[in-house]
C-alpha cells in the first residue's frame, strides 16, 4: 500500500510539474521563449517574423501562382488557401499538436488561419466548412482529430456551417511515406465515402492541416463534385514546397 500511495502521489507531482510549466510557457512566446504573448503563445516579433504567404501577390488563390499551379496538374479542386509554407516552425508545431497532445496549438494555428481568411475572405457566415476526417482507428488511437481542433475553432469565430460528419473515412490510413502523387492516389481511390443523409450547397470549403501531394484533398474533391458539388475550395493551414 506504501508503494501504491507513493507511485500514485508520484504520478500526481509529474502532472502538476508539466501543468505549472504549460502554465508559464502559455505567458511567454513558444518561439523566443523571452517576450509576452500579443495572440496565443505569440510574441509580436515572432508573429511578424512569421513565413506567411503573401497573398497581395497571389490575388487570394497560391494556384495562380505559376510555381504552385504546376504542383498539382490534375486536380479537382478550384482554389488553394494556405497560411504557410510546411517549414519552421509550423513544419514542428503541427506535429506536435498531432502527436504530442500539444491541444493549446490548435488556439494559435486557428488564429493564424482566422487572419489569413481575414484577407482572402475564403469563408463566411454562409459558407459550409468540411474537413479531412480520420478513421474511427486513429480517433481511438490518438483519442482526437487534429484538423478537427483547428476547424471547430476556426467555425466558431467565423459563424460558418461546420459538418464534421460529412465525410467519413472507410479504409484505416496507411503510410504514405515514399509514395509518389501517383500510388497515393491509388490506394485513397476508395478510402472517403459522402454522408448520404447530409446536404450539400454548390461551393464547399474543405480544411486539411498540411496539403503535401495533393492527392486526398483531391481525392475528397472528386467525390463531392460526384454529389453535386460545383466548385471546392482547399483551406489548409500549410502547403508542403519542394525542396529545389
Amino acid at each position: 500500500m506504501e508503494f501504491l500511495q507513493y507511485y500514485n502521489n508520484s504520478i500526481i507531482n509529474r502532472c502538476m510539474h508539466h501543468y505549472q510549466q504549460l502554465l508559464l510557457s502559455l505567458g511567454s512566446c513558444d518561439l523566443c521563449h523571452q517576450q509576452p504573448v500579443a495572440i496565443p503563445l505569440l510574441c509580436h516579433h515572432c508573429v511578424n517574423d512569421l513565413p506567411l504567404f503573401n497573398y497581395s501577390l497571389s490575388g487570394t488563390n497560391l494556384l495562380y501562382w505559376p510555381a504552385i499551379d504546376r504542383l498539382f496538374p490534375r486536380r479537382d479542386f478550384d482554389q488553394l488557401v494556405c497560411v504557410a509554407p510546411y517549414v519552421f516552425p509550423f513544419n514542428q508545431w503541427l506535429p506536435q499538436l498531432k502527436f504530442h497532445n500539444r491541444f493549446e496549438l490548435s488556439k494559435l494555428l486557428a488564429k493564424l488561419l482566422i487572419t489569413t481568411n481575414k484577407t482572402c475572405q475564403v469563408v463566411s457566415q454562409e459558407t459550409t466548412l468540411l474537413v479531412v476526417p480520420s478513421h474511427i482507428k486513429k480517433w481511438q488511437q490518438r483519442g482526437y482529430n487534429q484538423s478537427h481542433l483547428i476547424a471547430r475553432r476556426f467555425a466558431k469565430h467565423i459563424g460558418c456551417q461546420y459538418l464534421p460528419h460529412a465525410l467519413y473515412r472507410v479504409e484505416q490510413q496507411k503510410s504514405q511515406v515514399g509514395y509518389s502523387g501517383k500510388e497515393r492516389r491509388r490506394l485513397m481511390a476508395q478510402d472517403f465515402m459522402f454522408n448520404e443523409e447530409v446536404s450539400l450547397p454548390k461551393h464547399i470549403v474543405l480544411f486539411d492541416d498540411v496539403v503535401t501531394t495533393g492527392s486526398t484533398v483531391n481525392t475528397i474533391s472528386q467525390l463531392l463534385k460526384q454529389h453535386g458539388v460545383q466548385s471546392i475550395t482547399i483551406l489548409a493551414i500549410s502547403l508542403s514546397l519542394p525542396e529545389h
